[in-house]
């Protein structure tokens, strides 16, 4: 992806973990002055393993690859995914981060300009202990993923529902009576089940969420971002996830089953660094870096009965190799060749 300009960069990084949890924390990037707009690093004394593994994930994502110690302006590279296209799309992009049991939180505002201004919010949950990211199926049973995606759907439309009231009776003008149009007819339309997104709140998981709008009503849109209690989460929380939720209880052992995963290892002798994305279809996206070079390869491709089938692209689109691997769970195994198949190298890494 091409590089974008951000102008207004702002930076802001907050994180306090209890003294049970890791103790991740931010630092600036090395070799940055105090006025840099530089990408901060994880650090942990006592687990520096995970956190280089989410320093790598947050890089891979972020980045067109992995930063090196000392490097003057990070954020030259930085990609971020935008539905305009030419130089310049993002104007600004804001960092936060809080942290509550095992958890880690980062937040990421990006605000894009074009023929519609918009604002996007990725919220990154990750695993304090393993340094991986951690996703709704890691969090929840399969049943309880159902289960409380309709209880979601309940409270968001008594939410909306309480919305249209209040303004209904407040401002009558031509504009309020539009938008309440837009928002009865989304009551009736929008299912508002599923979990699109997980976040920490204050002392638990918050659901982001809002109305599907196009662009040109974007004004009418509603917060139906929820909050639910620890205690009335409990219910649809795998072992996994209360672990997590609850750093009182003996720390978890990382699942077998993934949707998001960073792996470490090698491709034949030379380090690398491997994030994969899986959907329910079982389709992967990612990306992998060596570490010496830092640029980051693009990965896509399928997954079935644990066995990996992955393309290779470079930063121009170009098809570069293709990797055959097996999914172990908390490793891969495989073999890298070139595009033309004269070549080939062993991989592993292991997630741990």
């Amino acid at each position: 992806m091409r590089p974008v300009s951000l102008p207004g960069l702002l930076l802001a990084i907050a994180v306090a973990l209890p003294a049970q949890a890791q103790d991740l924390h931010t630092v600036p990037m090395p070799g940055s002055r105090k006025d840099d707009l530089a990408l901060p690093l994880i650090v942990s004394e006592a687990n520096p393993s995970a956190a280089s593994r989410l320093n790598a994930f947050v890089q891979l994502v972020y980045l067109d690859g992995l930063l090196k110690p000392g490097e003057k302006d990070p954020f030259a590279r930085v990609r971020y995914d935008s539905n305009h296209d030419g130089p310049g799309s993002t104007s600004s992009l804001s960092w936060s981060a809080s942290s509550q049991g095992r958890l880690l939180s980062l937040q990421v505002v990006s605000e894009t300009t074009g023929a519609y201004s918009t604002e996007t919010t990725d919220d990154l949950l990750l695993d304090a202990t393993h340094g991986q990211p951690v996703s709704a199926a890691d969090l929840f049973t399969p049943e309880g993923m159902k289960a409380l995606g309709t209880r979601l759907a309940s409270l968001r439309k008594a939410k909306l529902r309480q919305e249209i009231q209040s303004e209904k009776r407040g401002k009558s003008d031509e504009e309020t009576q539009a938008c309440l149009a837009v928002q009865e007819e989304s009551l009736k339309e929008q299912t508002f089940d599923g979990i699109t997104g997980l976040c920490l709140d204050a002392t638990t998981l918050a659901f982001p969420a809002s109305l599907d709008l196009p662009h040109v009503v974007l004004a009418c849109d509603v917060d139906l971002t929820l909050a639910l209690p620890r205690q009335e989460l409990a219910p649809y929380l795998s072992a996994y996830g209360k672990a997590l939720l609850d750093s009182t209880l003996p720390a978890p052992a990382l699942p077998t089953a993934w949707t998001s995963r960073v792996f470490t290892g090698r491709i034949g002798t030379a380090p690398v660094v491997i994030q994969l994305h899986r959907e329910a279809d079982g389709s992967l996206t990612g990306s992998y870096a060596y570490v010496k070079r830092g640029s980051a390869l693009e990965l896509s491709g399928s997954s079935k009965s644990g066995a990996l089938d992955l393309d290779e692209t470079n930063a121009d689109g170009d098809s570069t190799g293709h990797l055959t691997l097996k999914d172990h769970g908390l490793s891969l195994t495989g073999i890298w060749s070139s595009l033309d198949g004269t070549r080939s190298l062993p991989l592993t890494a292991s997630a741990e």
